[in-house]
């Protein structure tokens, strides 16, 4: 049945874009609210701002790159920024999470107790 193999592809495909990027909201924000430590509010409402920023820059320049240029252009737009990002990543890899168990210690008193 055809409609059969097509209701499959569509449930299969979520799938890796789930493994790949779907735990990298949590990640931020586990990285971001032990980094700022008493100002974890102020730092999780930033991550907040930055996603939204980056869907809606995404989304006016797909549509820009749509208008000009047509859709066999997309996959050629976003070769460079896919560059940006991994060279962003490999730079600041010394930057990134720290090796061992979450230090409680730098949290507010809020967040200690309800970690607890």
């Amino acid at each position: 049945m055809p409609g059969r193999s097509l209701e499959l592809a569509g449930v299969r495909r979520p799938g890796p874009l789930g493994l790949t990027f779907g735990g990298a909201a949590t990640l931020l924000q586990t990285a971001s609210a032990d980094a700022a430590g008493e100002g974890a509010d102020l730092a999780q409402s930033m991550i907040v701002v930055a996603w939204n920023l980056a869907i809606a820059g995404g989304g006016a320049l797909g549509g820009m790159v749509l208008q000009r240029w047509g859709s066999e252009m997309l996959p050629w737009t976003l070769l460079p920024l896919i560059g940006l990002a991994a060279g962003l990543a490999w730079g600041n890899a010394a930057h990134a999470f720290r090796v061992g168990p979450r230090d409680f210690r730098r949290a507010s008193p809020e967040h200690r107790k309800a970690a607890q």
